[in-house]
Formats: C-alpha cells, structure tokens, sequence
C-alpha cells in the first residue's frame, strides 16, 4: 500500500497520534511498528489484539486486548496504526494528486458537460461505496477502536491504579462539538447565502463560509455582513480547478496567493476544493486551521479519509477531519434522502464524543426539499444536548490550548466479561 504524500510516510506530530489525542506523554521505549494497519479487505467485526479481554469502545468496534506480556509492543503498533490512518497511506497511489488519471480529468473537465460529469460520479459511487480498499461509510468505527485500545493499554501499564489523566477533548459540560460550514462554489451559491443566514440566525447558530478567490467576484460586502453579524470566513483555495496538489510549482506559486487573502479577508482556516490533500506538504499551509480531511469518503475526487472522528494535528497546522456525508454527495449522486443519514452520523458522533463537521453548499440549496432538509438538521443540532456548536476557529483554537485545561481521569470499568473507559472530568 503506497503513500499519497511520496515515498514513505512522513511524520510530523510532535507526539505520537494517540498520545497527542489522549493529553498524554509518549509511552516510553516506543518504536516505529514494522507492520501495516490491517489490510482493509480483510477486517471482521472484531478487532484482535490478542487473547486478553474484551474492550467495549464508544465507536461500537469491540476490541480484544493483547495478553499482559505483549502490552508494551502494543502501544507501540497501534500508535503506527494510527499515523497510517491519519496520513491515509492504505490508500492506492492511483487515487493520490498527481496521479495521471486525475491530472488528466482536472484538465479535461471544464470541456465536460456537468450532466456528464455526475453522471459519471453516480457510475462509480456504488462500487466505491462497496470496495474493500475504503473505509467504510457512512461510518467506520476502526480508528475510535484503535485509540481507545491505545488509552485502555496505557492505564493498565500506568503504575497508578486510578487511571491517567487525559487531556479534556472539549470544554467543560460537553460531550462532543458541531460545527457548520459552507464552501462558495460559484455566483449562484454565493447570492444564496444571506437566505442561508437567515436560516442559522432563526435557528441560533453560526457558521463559517469558504470562498474561492479567484474563481467569481467576491462580494466583500457579503463578507463584512458575516463578520458583523458572528460568522467566520475561511478560505476555499484559488481557483478551484484541481490543480493545486498537482505539483510542487503550482503549490508554491498559489501558497504566496493563499498569504495574501488569508491577511485580506482576515482568516484563520482552510478546505481545500474538492478535499484535495497531500499529507506532508499540509503543514506549509498558511492558516491556523485546515478542514480538507474527510473522516471515510469513497465518493469525493481523491477517495480515502483519515478515519478519525477528532481533530488532530499535522505539524503545526489544527485538522478538523469532515466528518459528516456531504449534501453534494447525499443530494446530486447518491440521489438520497439526507436527513435520515445525517441524524444516524450524528448520533453515531456525539457517543464518541467526536467533532461533527458538516459541509453545506449554498450552490446546491436549490430546491425546496432541500432546504427542509437543511433546516432539520439545524434543528437536530439544536435539540441535541451536550453539543459544544461553535465556529471552527475556536474548535481549533481550543484543540491547541487544551494541554493547558484541567483533565479527565480516564479509568477502565468491568462490566461482565467486558471492560470500557470511564472519564471521571476535572480529575486531573
């Protein structure tokens, strides 16, 4: 299985994945594992580490932990496992930037009519969806297993007997984050977003909106009525052509661009057109924060995902993974109901105390039924208790400063032949 990113996986955490998820030192005597994350083709239900007992994750994989001999070896794989998953190196190379195959569409596409392209879109998103080489979707639980299996190993190798402490993941009442964003496609989605404010403002809730820079004339009295009124403004990348993680030259070239509107708009975060990525130049990005990762995703450009429900970092750039089914790929090419898959993503997050990044376009609000859709779902994060809805600036903000916060106990509890973390808060 190749890396996307060039030969190798290149690691630039500070701390390990996990640790860093956790709030917590690396283990001692840790090295790199020699072994690749289970081939994806071949998962069962379970996750085996061994003959030891059983884990019961918030992710719903369950896990068998290794015998008490092979614990130490174990922390160390499964901090591998993770950093495979993040940078997504499971992927094939085929489906990597500057493959020919998709430097060959990009170039292409603007002679391709947009029926065309659906069209083709929808050919492919049923065997994507099924292929063994993908995570699962709408939700895979093997990243929330391999953590928790990770912090389980940890107590049981700390010499305290009540537990770690952990760093909290969100501030103190709240058991999982939301936050709604908007990429600006093109002029139609653009004039569509003060009746999309309007909407979030009934509802209570801000977001933030993404804009191409040089593929419209962008309405900068839009923007200064967003800031005004409480609502972020990121950046969507240049031109939107699929180019930019296409080569080094064009990366350098549109980075000096990204320097100059991210100081004129005043912004902090980042997505990337189309969720294109490469792992180890993400880090160069001139913002605080990117939102390019999706957590599984077979039917997006570049198919993959970092498979975790959580922010984690990348050097010194805060990712906040998509971790919600797009509106594009639920509405033009699965041609599905959104709402029900929302609400079972959502649910499925809040019990693994995750981030739920959701990704609406205004270009795509274009019919009745789909603005009902969108306003349940705002409805749904409303009625949702424990959530923490905020802007994506002060997630990431938080995800850097909550080294600092006062920390969880994280304790393992047995029930029956099973066992399953506990986090007594501000234990710490």
């Amino acid at each position: 299985m190749a890396n996307s990113a060039g030969p190798g996986v290149t690691t630039v955490h500070k701390r390990p994945p996990l640790a860093a998820l956790w709030g917590i030192e690396p283990a001692r005597g840790t090295i790199a594992p020699t072994s690749k994350v289970p081939t994806l083709a071949e998962r069962g239900a379970e996750l085996v580490l061994g003959d030891g007992v059983h884990l019961r994750t918030s992710g719903g994989l369950p896990v068998r932990l290794p015998a008490e001999a092979d614990w130490p070896y174990w922390v160390g794989e499964l901090e591998g496992w993770a950093e495979q998953l993040l940078s997504e190196s499971y992927r094939p190379s085929a489906t990597s930037p500057d493959s020919f195959a998709l430097r060959a569409y990009y170039r292409l596409r603007p002679f391709i009519p947009r029926s065309v392209q659906i069209l083709a879109r929808r050919v492919h998103a049923r065997a994507r969806q099924h292929s063994p080489t993908h995570l699962r979707w709408p939700i895979d639980p093997l990243f929330v297993g391999i953590a928790e299996a990770y912090l389980a190993l940890r107590i049981l190798l700390s010499p305290e007997t009540r537990g770690v402490t952990a760093a909290p993941r969100w501030p103190s009442g709240y058991g999982a984050s939301a936050v709604l964003t908007h990429d600006i496609e093109g002029v139609a989605g653009q004039s569509r977003c003060r009746d999309v404010m309007a909407l979030e403002r009934e509802a209570g809730v801000r977001s933030c909106f993404n804009f191409v820079a040089e593929r419209y004339p962008v309405d900068h009295a839009l923007m200064d009525e967003m800031r005004a009124d409480g609502f972020e403004i990121g950046s969507h990348g240049i031109k939107h052509d699929g180019r930019k993680f296409s080569s080094r030259s064009v990366f350098d070239e549109r980075l000096e661009r990204l320097q100059h509107y991210r100081k004129e708009w005043r912004v902090v975060g980042f997505r990337s057109p189309a969720t294109h990525r490469r792992w180890a130049w993400m880090p160069e990005l001139p913002f605080e924060y990117d939102s390019s990762y999706p957590d599984t995703d077979p039917f997006e450009p570049i198919p993959g995902g970092c498979a975790s429900p959580w922010p984690f970092m990348i050097g010194r750039l805060v990712e906040l993974p998509v971790t919600m089914p797009q509106d594009h790929t639920l509405w033009e090419v699965l041609r599905i109901p959104a709402v029900p898959v929302w609400r079972t993503k959502l649910e499925w997050l809040r019990a693994c105390g995750g981030l739920i990044t959701i990704i609406v376009h205004p270009d795509y609000l274009t019919t009745p039924v789909r603005w009902r859709e969108y306003g349940q779902l705002l409805e749904t994060l409303v009625q949702t208790p424990g959530l923490w809805r905020t802007l994506p600036g002060s997630v990431a903000a938080w995800w850097r400063e909550r080294w600092s916060k006062p920390g969880s106990r994280a304790t393992l509890e047995r029930t029956g032949a099973e066992l399953h973390l506990a986090f007594e808060e501000g234990a710490g």
